[in-house]
């Protein structure tokens, strides 16, 4: 699924995990890097570098990015 409004305020969390999503009214099925194109046109690069990002999310979701898609 894809958030298709990606922010922090579409996450609820308990210390450094992840225990809920709000704000759904965007998801869909479609290209998984949408979110992560979404998050970095937000300005999620000022936060953490763009390859410690990808690293992140390759190592929890277990798949890798396509850069090309992202872009």
């Amino acid at each position: 699924m894809v958030l298709g409004d990606v922010g922090l305020g579409s996450f609820i969390s308990r210390g450094e995990e992840v225990v809920g999503l709000t704000d759904l009214k965007k998801a869909h099925i479609g290209d998984l890097m949408k979110d992560l194109a979404s998050a970095l046109y937000r300005g999620v690069d000022n936060l953490i570098p763009r390859n410690e990002l990808f690293a992140a999310y390759e190592e929890e979701s277990g798949l890798k990015v396509d850069q090309d898609n992202v872009e």
